[in-house]
Formats: C-alpha cells, structure tokens, sequence
C-alpha cells in the first residue's frame, strides 16, 4: 500500500560501447541505494527502461560481461521529466569466461578517456547545485583546484595563472566563439554562460594537459555537449526569476527513434537594479536573450546518428553618465556607452557505425559573432567627445571529420581532420586623452584558413598502466605559421584507491585576430606556445572520499610584447581587447605550482569540495628577467558544501555553501603626472605590474525546495552570490570630487531567486 501511493517515474537510456559507440545487448540495469529491487536489461538497440522508480536522488549501476562495471554519478528523479540517459561503458582489459569485471567509475573522470589527469566531468545539475554558480558552467569552474574568477562581473576564468584568452570553447565537437553574452574582445568570457543548463548532458572541462584532439588552446578547454529530447512523450519547463524567464519544449518527432529539445530565454537585470542591487551600478541597463535547439535521429538499424543543433544569443549594456553631480567619483561616470553582442552557431553531425570496433563521424557548423562598443564623453553637453568606436564582425564554416577504431579491448585510436575559413571584418578607432589625437588601430576585412589534424591513441599496457598520447598540427594561413605539437600521459595503479599519473605536452594558440592588425609587423606574429608538465597522486579514502595532488610547470614562450624597449607590455596581461602596440615575440612565461582537493562525492544527501592551491605566475619581456603577472595571486582555496534533507521521502531542500579566497590581481603604478591631468587613473607603461589587490574574499550560498506532484514537480530556488556584500578590490580610480585615489571595487551582493515548474 505505501509503495502503490509513491510517487514514482519512468527511467530511459541507452548503453553503448565508449570506443565504438555499437548498442550493448543485454547490459543489466539496477537501482542502488535502494531497499527496493528494480532492475532491467537492454534491448536489441541498447535501450533500456527502468518502471516505477521512487522518485528522488538516485544512482544506476550498469554491468555487462566483460566490461567494467559503471555506477552513474548521483542525479535527481523527478515526476515531471523522465531523464534519457547515454551511458558508455567501458571494455575490460581483463578476459575471463562467466566474470564481470568489476571497477567503479571515479565520478570525477572525464568522458574523454584520453584525459588521465586534470580534467573533469560535470552535469547540468550538478552546475545548478553549485552555490553562486547561477547555472553557468564557468562559475561552477571556480570552485576547481586551480581555478579562479577574473573578477565579479565577469566568467573570465583564470586556470593556473593563465590568462582567460588560453580557454577553448566546444560544442559538439566543433571549436566555437566565445559563447559568452557581454562577450569581452580578445578573451574568453563574458556576464553569464549563454548556454543553458537545461540543453547540457554530461560534459567535460580539462584543464591543464589537453588530449591531442584539442588545439588553439593554452591552458583548458569547455567541451560542451547537447543532450537529446525525450523520443517518447512531450515534457515542458517554465523558469521565472529576477534574471528573466526560461522556456524549454522537448518531445518526439518520431516515436522512440528522434526528438527535438528548443530552450529560449529572456532575461533583464533591471528588476535588480529597481532593488538598489546592482549587478554593475545603478547607471547601467543590462538585457540578454539566447535561444538554443537540438534536433536528434537515429536510424531503424542504429547505425546512424544524426544531428541538427545550434545556439545563439543577443546582448546589449548601455552605461548612462552619472546624473547627480555630487555621485560622480571618476571618469567612467561622466562616459556613456553602449556595448552590444552576438553570437550563433548551427551545425550538424552525422555518425555511422562502420562495425563493431569503429566509427566515423562527420560534422559542420556556420557560426558568427558580432561586437560593438562605442563611448562619448558628456561632460559638455554641447560638444560630446566621441571617445571610442569598435566594429568586430566575424563568421566561420568548420567541416571536420573524426574516426575511432578499437583495435583490442584495451587499444583503442582516434584521428581527425578539421578546416575553418573565416571571414572578418574588423574596425577600431581611439581618441587617446593621453595624446590629445585620434588613432585609427584597425581597418581590415579579409578571410583566412586554419587547419587542425589529430592523432592519438591509448593502451593499457598492464591491467595497472595506461599509456594514451599524439600529436595535434595546426595551420594558421594568416602568415602561414603551423606547429606540431606532441602530448604524452600515464596513469598508473600502484594499489585499489591509489593512483598516480604523468603529463607532457605542447600546446598553440592563434593570438587573437585584431591584434594582427595594429601594427603592419603583427602579422608576423607566430603562434604563442606553451609546455607544460603535470603530475597527479590520487588516493580513495574509504567508499565517498578523493583526495588528488597535482604539481605542474608551465613554460610559455613567444608571447607578444612591445617593439619599443621603452614601454613594459606582455599580451597576456591584458584583461579586454586588442594590443595596439607594434609587437614582436620575445615574451615569455612561468607557471608552477600544486593543486591540492578533497572531495566526498555525494551520499546520504550530502556531498563537499574542497581545494587549496599555492603557484606562482610570472612573465619575462628579455626572457632574463621575471616579474610577478597579473594573476600571480601565490594561492588559492575554495570550499563547497552542499546537503539535501528529504521531506516525506519525495521532496527535497538542498542547502549550499561556497566560500573563496585567493590572492589579488596585480597592476601598474599611475603616471601621476598624467592621472591628476586627466583625472583618471592612467597606468604608467613604462614599469611592470608592481601593485597588488587586496586578497579577494567571497562567501555565496544557495537555498533550494524541489516539490514532486503527480505528473509535475516545481523548484523555488535562491542563490546569493557574496552574501555578506563584501565588496573586492578590482584596483585604483582617482577620485574627482576628493582629488585623491581610491580603491575600485567590484559587486556586492547579488541575489537571484527563481521559480520553475516541470510538466
């Protein structure tokens, strides 16, 4: 009688071999952590269903002869959605008659199982869960080893000292735009993810040591991926909150064999500003808009997959000057601006499983992004000083083609070949109040190629040893520069629960586009180049806990830095935009340091993450002499808890806590001279970065009742991003009204509350 008045749900999926991506027939399914038994088998083409499951929090264990066991990672069951999961498994190296291979998965590990150290694995709920992480995959970053936030308000992430410019975007297997509303010029973030995490399946960020697919990239890649609508009855989402509204539609297009997933979202940070909480200030008007679609359709024999999938988004920010005369303290405010963004892609992917050991699989995408940003002075209303105008305009078509073959149950290779032509159209002009005179930086429209190859592979030498390393080429036409760039990495059981692994590689990057154009010698600008060496011990501390220590050395070399001697530039201490200095590649750079984290993974509603890291990040313009970047913060440390308390054993009230503190940025002296004429704080470039932020410092939590109805569910939620308003250092302004300097700072508090329903 209890068990019959339950709520319960439905749980779909299907089991595919990791390597080969061919359906396994006859794969066992089961609830864990549960009194009751409910267990199933796979069919004919890998799907499987599990009736009548509690809903809840829940994990699956997934066994197949042969084959190592998989329990999926911990994910909430509601009554509304019934979740379609893609679960790989993974060949044993070990062949015996009538035994299952029994390894549980770590559930930190990667997809991608070229990936033996410094990457991850995450879900779309668990970046919801996260305190302060406002479902966007770059704020759930932070809470990393490593891993940092450039400032408040932005998703600029700093990975081991690195300049945000070092982060690849992926989707789908197709190196993307920054996908970013507020994109900032020349870097990788932005305001907030313009990816929704009701459009996300388990996906990865790898920072560090890269597999060799990737390229382009300094320091980590987002490797984003879709997930697929439900092929069997039509589901639906609302979201309503401070930040806008959120709609997702999913359903079948064919019954059980394709679907379609479409989320829009409109958001407007002005019911903030109308609360006196202001994401910037009180003076600016923030509105976004993204919509994203995934069509999904497999073939009556499973050996085709086939996919229509895009995202794109609209920003716009609009800065008004300061009104009350008595409120203006700098320069900014007597400036308005209107900063405007966009940004698409569509593509499409066909597989096709060639047999049992490999496949082939095929993908293009169009994409463009759009960025404008002009500033008038107003401080003489009848002759406005137009300050600055940038027109970016870029557009891409990518075809690349992939194959996986799986030689023996422990070898396995992978190959790739990608092209991308793009088109740009580029235009930046300057009134320098430093000269008193107009600067035209940029004029250029024109289009270039750029070319990616891959080869790598992985094997199990010993049922304890792991080898998996390649080489990735890249071709850059603009100046016809090109690398080959070899990656290496072990992993090594010494005991059950005891890991360690070791890492090389090289890695490239393009500088970014406008800065080629500044100067007529910056189009001989070679790539920037990276070397990088990590280690990694991982230690299992009874059945929930991991803790995992990884030392690292990075060397960067032929990073940009000014011709003229006089003037102390290194490219990858800029926060925002194109270098306009004539530019050779003498600069160089080290990163060093340990990442340390202990992590209880979650059960019996309760799950923590905690990291320390102690580095240093220099930079050097003679290769000779080192000074301190400008995200050589010296640590680093996070701490993430979260617990979830049932009530009446279907509803849930999550409750989380994020608290950071790491070391502050780094910036140059003023040009007093110039600062007190201006009145505004002018860097003197003719010295490096000798001053230092205060040590940044914020505490975020989360509050969160998810209530289960019958054939619905609802979620009220609110997240407060530095819930005790402690107001961070950003750097120096020189204050008008007090001709004195005085500390910038960055946002306070910021809450967002929202309410969804599922149906």
């Amino acid at each position: 009688m209890s068990f019959a008045q339950s709520k319960v749900q439905y749980v779909k999926g299907v089991i595919r071999d990791q390597i080969s991506q061919e359906p396994l027939i006859g794969a066992s399914v089961q609830l864990v952590d549960s009194n009751l038994i409910i267990g199933t088998i796979t069919d004919f083409d890998g799907v499987f269903l599990l009736k009548d499951v509690p809903v809840g929090r829940i994990r699956l264990q997934c066994d197949y002869l042969g084959y190592e066991r998989y329990i999926t990672p911990s994910f909430i069951l509601n009554t509304a959605k019934v979740p379609s999961l893609e679960i790989e498994l993974k060949e044993s190296n070990i062949q015996l008659e009538e035994v299952v291979v029994r390894a549980e998965k770590n559930d930190q590990r990667t997809q991608n199982e070229m990936a033996l150290l410094s990457g991850r694995s995450f879900s779309a709920e668990e970046t919801e869960r996260y305190a302060g992480s406002i479902a966007d995959p770059s704020r759930m970053a932070i809470s990393f080893a490593g891993v940092q936030a450039s400032n408040d308000l932005d998703n600029d992430i700093v990975v081991r000292g690195n300049s945000s410019v070092g982060v690849l975007w992926r989707l789908e297997g197709i190196d993307i735009p920054n996908p970013n509303h507020f994109a900032r010029r020349g870097s990788s973030g932005g305001g907030i993810s313009i990816f929704s995490v009701n459009m996300l399946r388990n996906s990865d960020f790898i920072f560090g040591n890269m597999p060799a697919e990737y390229g382009n990239a300094l320091s980590s890649v987002f490797d984003m991926k879709f997930r697929k609508g439900n092929n069997e009855k039509r589901e639906y989402s609302l979201r309503a909150g401070l930040l806008g509204l959120d709609a997702v539609a999913e359903g079948p297009i064919s019954q059980g064999r394709s679907s379609y997933l479409v989320n829009y979202r409109y958001s407007t940070l002005g019911l903030l500003n109308q609360m006196g909480m202001h994401v910037v200030d009180k003076y600016t008007d923030n509105t976004f808009s993204d919509l994203a679609y995934h069509l999904h359709f497999t073939s009556d024999d499973n050996k085709n997959i086939f996919q229509l999938w895009g995202v794109g988004g609209l920003s716009s920010e609009i800065h008004h000057p300061v009104e009350d005369i008595q409120e203006i303290k700098e320069y900014e405010d007597l400036v308005y601006t209107d900063f405007s963004t966009r940004m698409g892609v569509t593509g499409m992917n066909w597989t096709r499983i060639l047999d049992n050991e490999s496949y082939l699989k095929m993908k293009v995408a169009f994409m463009g992004d759009h960025i404008t940003h002009a500033k008038d002075e107003m401080s003489s209303e009848n002759d406005p000083l137009f300050l600055l105008n940038e027109i970016y305009n870029t557009s891409r078509l990518t075809a690349a083609v992939d194959y996986t073959k799986k030689i023996s149950s422990n070898t396995f290779f992978k190959a790739g070949i990608s092209n991308t032509s793009q088109w740009y159209d580029l235009y930046y002009d300057k009134y320098d109040r430093v000269d008193e005179e107009r600067n035209q930086y940029i004029d250029d429209n024109d289009s270039n190629q750029e070319l990616h190859s891959y080869l790598e592979g992985s094997t199990i030498l010993r049922q304890d040893l792991q080898v998996s390393g390649g080489f990735h080429f890249i071709y850059h036409s603009l100046n016809s520069n090109s690398s080959i760039e070899p990656r290496l990495a072990l992993s090594y059981s010494i005991q059950p629960g005891l890991t360690i692994a070791l890492a090389y590689g090289i890695y490239s990057q393009v500088v970014p586009l406008g800065t080629y154009f500044t100067s007529s010698i910056n189009n001989e600008l070679p790539l920037m180049q990276s070397q990088q060496w990590t280690a990694s011990i991982s230690k299992n501390l009874g059945a929930n806990y991991t803790i995992n220590v990884e030392p690292y050395y990075q060397s960067l070399n032929n990073i940009p830095v000014a011709e003229d001697e006089s003037i102390h530039y290194w490219m990858l201490n800029d926060l925002v935009g194109y270098s306009e200095y004539a530019l050779t590649p003498q600069g160089k750079g080290r990163n060093y340091g340990v990442d340390i984290s202990l992590e209880r993974s979650f059960e019996n509603g309760f799950f923590g993450l905690g990291a320390v890291s102690f580095y240093r990040s220099t930079y050097s313009l003679d290769g000779e002499n080192f000074y301190s970047s400008r995200y050589d913060g010296k640590f680093n440390t996070s701490l993430m808890l979260g617990k979830e308390i049932y009530v009446d054993n279907e509803d849930q009230l999550q409750l989380g806590l994020r608290n950071l503190w790491y070391g502050g940025q780094w910036y140059a002296p003023d040009d007093v001279a110039t600062t007190r004429r201006l009145e505004e704080y002018i860097e003197d470039i003719s010295q490096p970065l000798l001053r230092q932020n205060d040590p940044y410092l914020r505490t975020d939590v989360r509050i969160a009742y998810r209530k289960n109805l019958y054939g619905k569910s609802w979620t009220l939620s609110l997240d407060i991003q530095n819930v005790f308003n402690r107001k961070n250092t950003r750097g120096e302004i020189w204050n008008i009204q007090d001709l004195k300097y005085e500390h910038k700072l960055q946002a306070g508090i910021i809450p967002v509350i929202s309410y969804q329903l599922d149906f």
